[in-house]
């Protein structure tokens, strides 16, 4: 039977109590509260006296350790270990005394007897230290027998995360760092670019620069396939933001078509642009995300900027790389943005907390961001959601010296970790917005719901997700994921069956919608839904669409997909929202075609050497169960490794290789995901293993260049572990890797290191 186990030991002498009390009073009350929040006596001796809890009362736990009155004085006088695992029951006393013996009472014994006094030594694999709920200040490394062991040093001050976590709708909105708006001037009829790569500032400074030159046409990629649905969703937005949508009698036809997605000439639609900016002075259009647009709605932008000396600017990644229609145009300025300086992240941190940020934090906040302007917002955010960081009347500073400690990350990290956060509801609207693309209008987002029987309070929920910084509303009905690299993050983790399920809802209720274009997006859910046939089928209905509207070029890429099953003129056309084509097909479905080999045809070899002999049995007998389509027999190896905590990391890797042997690549990168997030709390040796074990799910899913970079990661951490199996190990899959991009010569050396 699992239970929850809080262990006391007595340190030094028993004559220290304080004000002269007797340790049998301190036990005696020890055991009166026990008794109270529901626990039991599970063992005791001279030293020692230990409760057990259910597994699910955690809070009474912890409130045993921190609920007295007298806490400094009791746990100076102690030092506490709290461990979950089996125990059985050996003697039931009665009373709320069950003398007790097993793995679970071991191990909060080993973690008492390893603190310190006055310190609460808790499982890092307890689920409210996985899940940030419980409060520490670094943690702890000791020996128990011959067991190593490692404990979280509880914050007894507060223990709860709920207790000192800040909505990160708290922060500041800072004033745009980089070059100045006023700097930027380009000329009617040309193309100004600002180039910047993600996380940079880019949609910052247009969303600054729309609003020193309002009216202005904002457009972004609309990331679902249809036919000029970046301008159509652009015009949403901003008859949301004015009100309405003001163009001449002559265009009003055209404009009714446009949002009824049936779709415009290029000479309508480039009028219809030109009539909206009539009101406007400068007469701008900025285009986000340039090279992810759909080609229509390029090609009407670049011939309105022609015909009608309109001012586009457009964003593009670096080095000017354009989308086709748009290489033809004049060009005017070019605005770079790059990583900040120091000086300047650290300063952008501190405006982010209106100036209250402590000195010393301000490097620390701009290092763990990268430097850039959404890493440092991300960072802040989950610092404070954490409860890392404390905001009180003195101002923002560290709970603790270990607080807001560690390596630099991307953004994507810390939206990772603040997702722990994140309740079941509010998740699910995010999953919802990432399948239909990161954007939806709120009766159709209401729509969607419905058909994947999600019961979701939309009021409250959106306002929990704006509060939380995930997400922006135009008008109370236009909902936008916050970034791009949340987007591409909730699509990575999101439920391989959740994935795939939602998408074939979101086909069918683009495909039955009375937006005839829309239907391309209906398209892309199909695919990646994994229905290729039904892919095919809308993809001939809205061809005839295209067709019917003057989209020549479109309508022949969806009739060529139709056909032929071939995606890459709708890849040409910017149908698919920037998405390479590896990632619109699961690898299980179709084989992508390649010169190269893949280099994790045989992950077993590469995964057999990560740990110690035992493990390397433990992944033989899982391949060869998986080859025997023995699947229970894998099942039953990896649940009896679960039953011990701390096997966890190596029931994930077993699992994660039985998906990549039946081509589950999607599931099987989930698994190691999650594994390498929670290794960041554990030793380097099991970073390494976590780190190594992601690279092969990489190489498998044929994400190679990730996958090097996973076993450079392991790599490190094995030599800081001088872990040489490891090191071997991650050396033998950088081997595979550059023999797999035709480079015999490092392929050589690297194995050389994989063997010596």
């Amino acid at each position: 039977m699992k239970r929850l186990i809080v262990c006391f030991r007595l340190r030094g002498s028993a004559a220290r109590l304080a004000g002269g009390t007797s340790l049998a009073s301190v036990v005696q009350e020890l055991v009166s509260s026990a008794h109270g929040l529901g626990g039991r006596v599970v063992a005791w001796n001279a030293a020692v006296v230990a409760f057990d809890f259910g597994v699910s009362a955690i809070r009474e736990a912890i409130e045993l350790v921190t609920g007295s009155p007298d806490v400094e004085d009791l746990t100076s006088t102690f030092s506490v270990g709290i461990g979950e695992g089996e125990v059985q029951v050996v003697v039931d006393a009665g009373d709320g005394v069950a003398l007790s013996h097993g793995p679970g009472l071991l191990r909060a014994l080993g973690l008492a007897r390893i603190a310190r006094s006055g310190e609460v030594l808790v499982d890092p694999l307890l689920e409210g230290v996985a899940s940030g709920e419980l409060l520490t200040r670094g943690a702890r490394l000791g020996t128990y027998g011959r067991q190593r062991l490692r404990g979280m040093v509880l914050d007894l001050e507060s223990p709860w995360r709920s207790g000192v976590a800040v909505s990160p709708s708290r922060l500041s909105v800072p004033k745009l760092v980089g070059p100045r708006l006023a700097g930027v001037e380009v000329e009617p009829g040309t193309l100004g670019l600002l180039e910047a790569g993600r996380g940079l500032g880019g949609t910052r400074f247009l969303a600054d620069f729309a609003l020193a030159h309002a009216p202005a046409l904002r457009v972004t990629p609309d990331p679902m396939g249809e036919p000029l649905g970046a301008l159509r969703t652009a015009f949403v937005r901003s008859g949301l933001m004015r009100g309405q949508v003001e163009v001449e009698p002559s265009a009003q036809l055209s404009l009714e078509a446009l949002l009824g997605g049936e779709g415009l000439e290029l000479e309508a639609s480039s009028a219809l642009v030109a009539s909206w900016l009539d009101a406007s002075a400068d007469r701008y259009v900025l285009i986000d995300d340039a090279r992810d647009v759909d080609a229509d709605t390029l090609e009407c932008l670049a011939a309105a900027c022609t015909t009608f000396d309109l001012r586009l600017i457009a964003r593009v990644p670096g080095h000017g790389l354009l989308p086709s229609p748009l290489r033809t145009l004049e060009r005017g300025a070019t605005v770079k943005l790059a990583m900040l300086p120091p000086e300047e992240a650290a300063d952008l941190a501190v405006a982010y907390t209106g100036g209250e940020l402590e000195e010393g934090a301000m490097a620390r906040i701009a290092r763990l961001g990268g430097d850039t302007p959404l890493g440092i917002a991300e960072a802040l955010r989950e610092a404070l959601e954490s409860g890392d960081l404390a905001w009180d009347d003195d101002g923002v500073a560290p709970r603790s010296r270990h607080a807001s400690q560690g390596d630099t990350r991307g953004p994507e990290h810390w939206m990772f970790r603040r997702l722990r956060y994140v309740d079941a509801d509010a998740r699910t609207l995010l999953d919802a917005l990432a399948v239909l693309g990161g954007e939806a209008e709120l009766n159709e987002l209401g729509e969607f719901l419905k058909r994947v029987g999600a019961e979701v309070d939309l009021g409250e929920t959106r306002e929990t997700l704006v509060a939380g910084c995930w997400i922006e509303e135009t008008g109370g009905q236009l909902l936008t994921l916050s970034s791009a690299t949340l987007h591409d993050l909730l699509e990575r983790v999101m439920a391989p069956d959740r994935n795939a399920a939602w998408h074939r809802n979101a086909a069918e209720l683009f495909a039955e919608g009375n937006r005839p274009l829309a239907v391309g997006a209906a398209v892309l859910h199909a695919l990646q839904a994994g229905d290729v046939e039904l892919a095919r089928q809308f993809a001939r209905r809205v061809a005839a669409s295209a067709r019917a509207a003057g989209l020549n070029a479109s309508a022949e890429a969806f009739e060529d997909f139709a056909v032929r099953g071939d995606v890459a003129q709708l890849q040409e056309r910017g149908m698919t929202g920037g998405r390479s084509l590896g990632d619109l097909f699961e690898p299980a479905t179709v084989r992508l075609s390649s010169s190269a080999p893949e280099p994790s045809t045989q992950p077993a070899q590469v995964l057999s050497a990560l740990g110690g002999d035992a493990e390397a049995d433990l992944t033989r007998q899982v391949m060869v169960a998986l080859r025997e389509g023995n699947c229970d027999r894998v099942e039953r190896l990896t649940s009896h490794l679960r039953t011990d905590h701390s096997q966890e990391q190596l029931a994930d890797r077993l699992d994660a290789l039985a998906c990549i042997a039946r081509g589950a690549h999607g599931e099987a990168l989930r698994l190691l995901w999650q594994s390498k997030e929670r290794s960041r709390e554990l030793l380097p040796v099991e970073r390494c293993r976590a780190a190594l074990a992601l690279g092969v799910g990489l190489a498998a899913a044929g994400r190679s260049s990730d996958a090097l970079l996973e076993a450079l990661d392991g790599l490190a951490r094995a030599r800081e572990a001088d872990d040489e199996r490891g090191e071997r190990a991650c050396a033998r899959l950088v081997a595979q890797l550059a023999t797999a991009v035709g480079r015999p010569d490092l392929a050589a050396a690297w194995a050389s290191l994989a063997v010596g």
